[in-house]
């Protein structure tokens, strides 16, 4: 893996005397207000833990007697069980279930969920997008996202595309919320919600070791041990992750990553059982030699797995920081307030071409001299013989450094307690996030399949929508109801979000946008118990997507779904159906989908989105052999109800009334077989999903505005050695089909081949 470092430190070499005054001005006091903040932060969280801790013996001894010991609470359900009665629809991936294929790749994992719409992109799940019920997939920036119940976008208020995505491999149950039960998360409430459940704290001495090895250079390390000891309690935990990647540069470079994750927890819990302080620290370390460009339909069609020579420097390089502080008081054994302090810092510099000779990807391909030098053709003669901005500037590979750096920060507060056949949940979070953008770009000559720099650009030296400051400022307050009424249960919930934003340009230091959004949404399910094993439920709630600082609308809309869900031993059935009416719906131009004006909106008013999902399973059991089998479905149908024009925003473009969204496939289908028999578990999954449209339109796509239906096989093999050791095989992509994921951004995407990977793990 080659970390690029030239470009900025001949970049910071060359700042111009006029500039560097009030951008280093700018920057430092920028830095030292991070720095101190960072200091400021640690130092309460520390401190305030140490107090409580101090203080713990009083309230220990002052705990009302009939105060029962309590555990930490690690999910968005009362258990893992509870999905089964939600009023709403409710998904659970256990450690059993994830543990089943080991995959690092959370677009895997997901795609077992029905309802979920997942556009691929890198083929290992770095940067998932993700989508609910037809919420726009573009960087997961309509799901509310969480790890142990707490926000885990960069920026989910201000900059709501998810740059980072917590690592699935450290991760023991993932948790999935749609319908009305989706109120009590927020912010996003149309699609819903998912949960990454970190590893938790073992209550005795524990310890894991897994170790794969496989194709492209894979290689994955995972460690974790804790224990607790009389009041304390602890874990360390570190995932280690490397692949030389599967696509081709011309000149043998890898394209693969390398991720370290490193987790620490450290819990109190009283005398008396009835209350702990918890805190946690995450640290995620990112280097990607990953794209934004794609490919033409014809050198898809050629070699799917090849990049092109002019994105030979490209490289996300980020950092992840999580701390946050849990307390947990019991007051008695119907009554509980949870209250967590959170901070989080992102540093992300994703250094890649942005243009070729001045021109998108599109342009550039269909310029015949231009698609030479982006394909490792020489630049013009002229450039050659005197590389500079005079020679060079018709023939250049243009590379973008975006770099950002955020910040979020909050308190949130949760109290449950039953009173008669209620019980109440009540929460608020006061939550600030932050993001600063110091960018540049540099420009490169091609010569003999080399790029070469030219014109090293200044950090933060231009104008405009590059280099700024975003802040928002968001409360939240929701009240949600389980009202018992014997084979009746009726859930009302009412949340209300309230977000200030503002846009500061960095080099004048004046507010070029600025967004004030209030917005109260309601939202009620309803479960009857037609028999132990027959529930019907059916809801309603408020949707709604907060848009960023630049708009003082947010999307919203009315969603509405109804089914049953049959639970009879080892036979399950869930059936579904919904149907979500958006208000006005809204897109945010970004890079990512294609769209050049970042930060743009665009309103395409009334949407419609109707569908039925299905999760069928049962275990087959004969001669003390199991045989487990699950088949998961998801139709959808989405309409434009009215016309309109985006034409800078190409996955929507000239719309009529009567289109298809893009990205949203009619047809999704799962199907997972296992078998255990003695020493030995197998498992195979097959997904298949029709063809998608990767622009908006209706009836037939053609070939350039969509990708095409797909089946993928994956299978797994364990084999237990003694009582706490395994050895494992996993093969991906078994028949090595090859098939288009994306469109977006910059041209066709593959799906990843066949690999083949062995591990072994043990537990101690």
């Amino acid at each position: 893996m080659n970390r690029f470092h030239l470009p900025i430190s001949i970049s910071a070499k060359l700042m111009a005397a006029e500039i560097a005054s009030r951008e280093l001005a700018v920057s430092d006091r920028r830095a030292d207000r991070l720095t101190m903040n960072r200091y400021k932060n640690l130092f309460l969280a520390t401190s305030a833990f140490v107090c409580m801790v101090a203080l713990s013996a009083d309230a220990s001894a002052q705990a009302a007697p009939q105060a029962e010991a309590v555990s930490p609470e690690i999910t968005v359900f009362a258990s893992p069980e509870d999905y089964k009665t939600l009023a709403g629809s409710g998904s659970y991936l256990s450690a059993e279930d994830l543990a089943k294929f080991e995959d690092p790749d959370i677009n895997s994992m997901l795609e077992e969920i029905p309802g979920l719409y997942i556009q691929e992109e890198d083929g290992f799940g770095l940067r998932p997008n993700i989508g609910m019920r037809a919420a726009l997939s573009d960087r997961t920036a309509k799901v509310t996202v969480m790890e142990d119940g707490i926000l885990i976008a960069p920026a989910p208020y201000a900059q709501p595309s998810a740059y980072y995505f917590p690592r699935a491999a450290r991760m023991q149950g993932i948790e999935v919320v749609k319908g009305p039960a989706s109120i009590r998360f927020g912010p996003y409430t149309t699609g819903g919600a998912i949960n990454m459940i970190s590893t938790q704290i073992p209550t005795a001495n524990k310890g894991l070791a897994k170790l794969r090895v496989g194709s492209d250079g894979l290689a994955d390390l995972h460690l974790n041990y804790g224990a607790t000891v009389g009041n304390w309690g602890y874990l360390f935990e570190t995932t280690q992750e490397k692949s030389d990647g599967f696509k081709k540069l011309p000149n043998g470079a890898d394209t693969g990553f390398e991720i370290g994750s490193f987790l620490g927890k450290l819990r109190y819990t009283t005398d008396s059982g009835n209350q702990y302080f918890e805190f946690k620290y995450e640290y995620t370390d990112e280097v990607s030699d990953e794209t934004y460009y794609g490919l033409t339909d014809a050198d898809f069609a050629a070699d799917p797995f090849q990049r092109y020579a002019g994105t030979q420097v490209d490289e996300m390089d980020n950092e992840h920081w999580q701390t946050v502080l849990t307390h947990n008081y019991q007051f008695t054994s119907e009554a509980t307030l949870k209250t967590q302090l959170y901070q989080t810092w992102f540093d992300r510099n994703w250094y890649k071409l942005s243009k070729v000779g001045g021109l998108s990807f599109s342009s550039a391909a269909s310029d015949a001299t231009l698609f030479s030098v982006l394909k490792g053709g020489n630049s013009a003669a002229e450039c050659l013989a005197a590389p500079d901005t005079t020679n060079c500037s018709a023939t250049d590979l243009a590379v973008k450094a975006n770099n950002r750096q955020y910040e979020t920060s909050g308190i949130q507060i949760q109290l449950n307690f039953t009173a008669g056949i209620h019980s109440f949940e009540i929460g608020m979070r006061d939550h600030t996030d932050e993001m600063t953008r110091i960018q540049w770009e540099d420009d490169y000559y091609m010569s003999a399949g080399t790029m070469a720099l030219y014109n090293a650009g200044v950090p933060g030296a231009s104008g405009g929508s590059n280099n700024r400051f975003e802040q928002a400022k968001a409360t939240a307050y929701y009240i949600y109801d389980d009202i018992n009424l014997g084979k009746l249960t009726i859930t009302p919930g009412i949340r209300r979000e309230e977000i200030d934003g503002k846009r500061v340009a960095r080099l004048t230091n004046t507010t070029s946008h600025s967004s004030s959004i209030s917005e109260t949404l309601l939202g009620v399910g309803v479960t009857y118990e037609v028999s132990d094993s027959l529930l019907f439920v059916a809801g309603a709630n408020d949707g709604f997507s907060a848009t960023g600082v630049t708009k003082n609308e947010a999307e919203t809309s009315k969603n509405f779904e109804a089914g049953f869900r049959y639970n009879a031993g080892e036979k399950k059935l869930e059936v579904m159906g919904f149907f979500t009416d958006f208000d006005n719906m809204i897109a945010t131009c970004t890079v990512s989908s294609g769209c050049l004006n970042e930060g743009d909106t665009y309103d395409a008013g009334a949407v419609e989105v109707k569908g039925i999902e299905l999760v069928a399973s049962t275990v087959f059991i004969t001669s003390g052999y199991e045989f487990p089998i699950q088949i998961t479905y998801t139709y959808s149908d989405t309409e434009f109800q009215t016309a309109f024009s985006a034409s800078l925003y190409e996955l929507w473009g000239e719309v009529e009334a009567g289109d298809e969204l893009p990205y949203v496939p009619e047809h999704q289908l799962g199907l997972s077989l296992g078998a255990s028999i003695g020493k030995w578990d197998m498992n195979a999954r097959v997904k298949y999903k029709s063809e998608q449209r990767t622009t908006a339109g209706q009836g037939s796509a053609g070939a350039t505005n969509s990708i095409g239906s797909f089946i993928v096989t994956d299978l797994s093999a364990s084999r237990s050695i003694g009582d706490n050791t395994k050895v494992n095989l996993y093969i991906n992509n078994l028949f090595d089909n090859e098939y288009e994921v994306s469109r977006h951004p910059d041209g066709l995407r593959p799906g990843a081949p066949r690999s083949i990977a062995v591990g072994i793990s043990t537990s101690f």
